[in-house]
């Protein structure tokens, strides 16, 4: 990402947070998922050091999917650390 990036660019990443009550769930049942099996599911602070690694700055947070019901509709919130799903973004110094 860093290398076909222009400066200034932006990236986008939006992930299920493996510390989350979505990413708990999915990680223990994933062995037995024929769609979760290879996942590898990470945390938005591993994400989002590696990106701080890789150049990146100006981090903005997104979340939804606070609770395990999974027939809600939830409108994103800013932030992290309560929701399931977590959209990060990002720029390229």
């Amino acid at each position: 990402m860093q290398r076909i990036l222009q400066p200034k660019g932006e990236i986008i990443l939006a992930i299920i947070d493996k510390s989350s009550e979505f990413g708990r769930k999915y990680e223990m049942e994933k062995f037995s998922n024929k769609f979760y099996q290879d996942t590898h599911f990470h945390s938005t602070e591993e994400l989002t050091a590696i990106l701080q690694q890789s150049g990146f700055q100006n981090f903005q947070y997104w979340q939804t999917l606070t609770s395990l019901n999974e027939n809600e509709i939830e409108k994103p919130e800013k932030g992290y650390g309560q929701g399931s799903f977590v959209v990060i973004k990002s720029n390229k110094v």
